[in-house]
């Protein structure tokens, strides 16, 4: 079944309203009961994104996301979005930086019976932390170890990156 217009602006609303102005409430009627975010390597219900969202919140009271991109095929979508804040409180351990940041995600989804579903969301975390004043050289990479700076410095010598 196509997604319908409705549905459209409901994940405009999710945006809008949930995110942007903090009107949780109006989840119950934007997701459907059994919602899932696929998110990075984890699966989450709404009670544990809620909480997610707490925390960026904390971390970046200013937070704000911005639909950049809608592409809609049949009864799926893909999405293109900005996040921005200002990084004010403790954020996944790190102490505020007072640092304005731009986070980039791209999510996938799905509707089912006139409400969000699911999706798939990912983003770039590295960036993130790298402009609230991580030193990227002590995060762990999945399954390689410390980050190495000679790499980085090869990868964007060949014109990859900024």
């Amino acid at each position: 079944m196509a997604i319908t217009e409705k549905e459209i602006a409901l994940y405009h609303s999710w945006v809008e309203d949930v995110v942007n102005k903090d009107r949780l409430e109006l989840a119950d009627t934007i997701l459907h009961p059994d919602y899932v975010m696929h998110f990075s390597n984890a699966s989450f219900d709404w009670p544990t994104q809620r909480e997610m969202f707490r925390k960026v919140k904390l971390g970046f009271p200013d937070w704000k996301e911005e639909i950049l991109d809608m592409i809609v095929d049949g009864d799926k979508y893909s999405i293109r979005l900005m996040g921005s804040g200002t990084h004010l409180g403790e954020y996944l351990g790190f102490p505020p930086s007072g640092n304005k940041m731009k986070w980039f995600m791209v999510s996938y989804g799905r509707f089912e019976d006139g409400r969000l579903r699911e999706q798939w969301t990912t983003s770039d975390s590295l960036n993130l932390l790298s402009q609230i004043g991580v030193d990227l050289k002590h995060i762990p990479l999945a399954g390689h170890g410390k980050f190495d700076p000679e790499s980085e410095a090869a990868w964007r010598g060949n014109g990859y990156g900024k």
